[in-house]
């Protein structure tokens, strides 16, 4: 049940604070922007009863107490397109000791308001916050802006920014296969790591365009089905006899038969992130040169890397459209009282797609990772049509590539 103290309407002089926390997302200041705009069409011609505080480099300003104001007089609508974290993000694990500096840091402002734009990390310490500032007494509304490109949090249909992400990626497997097929004289297979952490939904963006059986991508391995090296060999060997190359992708998350994670070579074991949890990435390295060394044939690497969360050519205007609603409505949570929860995007419908804001409690979203649904993604790197008709209102549609036939006269 979400809690409602007084809310911030009712006081005489309002203060408010939002963060950015984590990695960004391509649309993570549509979210802020849409906060910012909706604080200022409320208090429309009573502007000095608000003081709006943004958060320096997410949970360490936080923690740190490094605030600025954000004027609501001024537009901010530069913000749409902007990608990164215009209020600065970053890593932090919360000890206690952090939470009451955190407590500190609004108190010392009389900061009554909080909201965090993060993914199920970032709603873990919002819980965090708001239950140590009632243990202290401290009266505060704490509100959960989604926002990462796994799309691992749950309740929510998807998370601002995977969109984008998503649309980055169907595209860039679709054009690395266009030049793939034109170099298979000099190289047959080509291995693309995504970005997930635990989880396979990107990975499984990158069959969104593959119709044809000879498509890419022709092998996708992904976090929820458990990855074995001596049966991919003979999945890459088997597509390379049919049709001279292959593209696999693969999620950084992937794990053995025991669910551990499986670590690239040169990455030593225990190496942590600034959350403390385990750093991911390279292990599509690991499959290039297994391939390269058990089937001898010429394989590259590429990892789609951080443009995945950053590239500003490849938004989806749902996305931002999304992003910035989600943004708006955790500002009227705060107004109305709400504390206690997350925005949420509910879908309405596929076709046409329509959707709609809602909330759910910390508890249900907290620290809980949403796995991709593996009965979604078949053999030979293709996904479900129910998975594509999800997927659609974020990527759209493409006409396929075309051909020359280059058979000998």
């Amino acid at each position: 049940m979400m809690e409602k103290p007084t809310g911030i309407r009712q006081r005489n002089r309002l203060r408010v604070a939002i963060a950015q926390v984590g990695g960004p997302t391509a649309v993570i200041n549509c979210s802020l922007l849409g906060f910012v705009n909706e604080l200022r069409e409320q208090f429309q011609g009573e502007e000095n009863r608000l003081e709006l505080f943004g958060v320096v480099d997410g949970m360490s300003g936080l923690c740190e107490g490094r605030f600025f104001k954000l004027d609501t007089r001024h537009s901010f609508e530069w913000l749409k397109d902007q990608p990164g974290a215009a209020l600065g993000a970053g890593r932090k694990a919360l000890s206690q000791e952090d939470l009451l500096s955190c407590l500190e840091s609004l108190r010392r402002h009389d900061i009554r308001a909080l909201a965090l734009a993060g993914g199920n990390g970032t709603m873990w310490a919002c819980r965090s916050i708001e239950q140590a500032a009632k243990e202290l007494g401290y009266e505060l509304q704490v509100i959960g802006i989604p926002k990462t490109v796994d799309n691992d949090i749950r309740v929510t249909d998807h998370t601002p920014g995977f969109p984008s992400a998503a649309k980055f990626v169907a595209h860039a497997i679709r054009d690395i296969w266009a030049d793939l097929q034109s170099m298979r004289n000099f190289e047959q297979v080509r291995v693309i790591e995504t970005m997930g952490r635990n989880v396979g939904w990107l990975s499984a963006a990158s069959g969104y365009f593959k119709e044809k059986e000879e498509d890419a991508p022709h092998l996708i391995y992904i976090p929820e089905k458990p990855f074995d090296f001596e049966r991919m060999v003979k999945e890459v060997k088997d597509v390379y006899e049919e049709l001279g190359c292959c593209l696999v992708v693969a999620s950084e998350g992937l794990k053995d038969a025991d669910g551990q994670p499986i670590r690239a070579q040169g990455i030593a074991n225990g190496k942590k992130n600034g959350q403390g949890l385990q750093a991911l990435g390279g292990i599509g390295s690991t499959i290039a040169e297994t391939i390269s060394k058990e089937l001898g044939l010429a394989c590259r690497y590429e990892n789609l890397g951080i443009l995945q969360r950053c590239a500003s050519f490849a938004v989806s205007q749902q996305d931002q459209i999304e992003a910035e609603a989600v943004g708006r409505r955790a500002a009227s949570l705060l107004l109305e009282g709400a504390s206690g929860c997350m925005v949420t995007i509910v879908r309405l419908s596929d076709q046409p797609y329509r959707w709609d804001v809602d909330s759910a409690p910390f508890d249900e979203v907290a620290g809980i990772e949403r796995n991709f649904d593996p009965l979604d993604l078949s053999a030979g790197g293709r996904i479900s049509e129910r998975h594509k008709a999800w997927l659609k209102p974020f990527i759209g549609q493409k006409a396929p590539y075309r051909r020359l036939n280059l058979s000998s006269v």
